[in-house]
């Protein structure tokens, strides 16, 4: 997924890792499913957030290409030096809210408000900062045709693979209201170097993103609620206004979730969708992964009343590149 430095620290990490350190041996008998636990990326991010805090440790020497000859043992000293931080961080889930994704997001609200002409109420789960819920905000560009205000701290320009996405027609959008089970508050400073860390090194473009997406998020901070996926869902469709398009929103999510959620999630949006009209519209946008080990993702939207299920583009998890069916 174009991180290089990511992938050698990870090859590294697996010859440095011993029962010598907590950290180690935290790795080598973790309970649950490494790959679904995302253990990788947990480690990355806590090594990461090390330099990030303090740019004067040694480790720093390594980062952001992973060139300096010393390299291993660099890398080795500063899992012994810093092994209570990295143990610690081994029990955060990694929280990334990467606002590449608005770029496949944004074209797919836009197609939403062309068909319905009703106020949008965006109902996003797996919010962790809620970041992507301002994505009105940020300036996009497809090929030669941009959308929003150049002058936003967050721009995206994606790849386009294919032909570009249709942008004409007018966001109104009335509520946008998000959940997490453990929602990050862009006003703590801890919270915000947990979504620094978990950037790759070699990717400042990302870093640059967040920031000016943070920034955004503390002008106007988003209404985030701590909440199980399907309960929020239920909720936010029980209290919903009339006369208006009620979308769910999410991005990689959907892989985090037990299957009992989905299923939940889904029978949900089945019962209200088919007791809906045409006036206040459900629709389900997400941007997700099919499974397995395909790399890429897949942009859908379904809707109701008459449920319709459309892929509407694909592109890799980031968004770094993009095309639209």
């Amino acid at each position: 997924m174009g991180s290089p430095f990511t992938g050698l620290l990870c090859r590294q990490l697996i010859d440095l890792l011993d029962e010598n350190t907590a950290t180690g041996r935290r790795i080598e008998n973790w309970p649950g499913d490494p790959a679904a636990d995302a253990l990788a990326l947990r480690l990355c991010g806590a090594l990461h957030s090390i330099v990030i805090s303090n740019p004067s440790d040694p480790l720093g020497k390594i980062y952001p290409d992973g060139k300096n000859p010393h390299y291993a043992d660099i890398l080795s000293s500063a899992i012994k030096t810093h092994d209570e931080t990295l143990c610690s961080w081994l029990d955060l889930p990694p929280q990334t809210n990467e606002t590449g994704r608005a770029a496949a997001l944004f074209p797919g609200l836009l197609e939403i408000s062309r068909r319905c002409k009703a106020p949008l109420q965006l109902v996003e789960i797996g919010s962790s900062a809620g970041l992507n819920l301002q994505l009105e905000k940020f300036y996009y560009r497809f090929g030669e045709t941009g959308w929003g205000d150049p002058g936003s701290p967050v721009a995206l320009n994606p790849v386009m693979r294919g032909k570009l996405p249709v942008l004409s027609g007018e966001l109104d959008i009335s509520s946008r209201t998000g959940c997490d089970l453990s929602p990050i508050d862009v006003a703590d400073e801890f919270q915000q170097l947990r979504l620094r860390s978990y950037i790759w090194p070699d990717h400042q473009h990302r870093s640059d993103r967040l920031d000016g997406a943070i920034k955004l998020a503390l002008n106007s901070p988003p209404l985030l609620k701590t909440m199980d996926a399907a309960d929020f869902v239920e909720s936010q469709l029980t209290g919903r206004s009339e006369n208006t398009a009620f979308v769910l929103l999410h991005s990689v999510v959907w892989q985090y979730l037990p299957q009992t959620t989905q299923q939940r999630i889904e029978n949900t949006l089945h019962e209200y969708g088919s007791n809906t009209d045409k006036s206040s519209p459900v629709y389900w946008l997400r941007l997700e992964g099919l499974g397995g080990k395909e790399p890429e993702a897949r942009l859908m939207l379904d809707s109701w009343p008459g449920h319709n299920a459309v892929v509407l583009a694909r592109s890799c998890f980031h968004s770094s590149w993009i095309e639209f069916v």
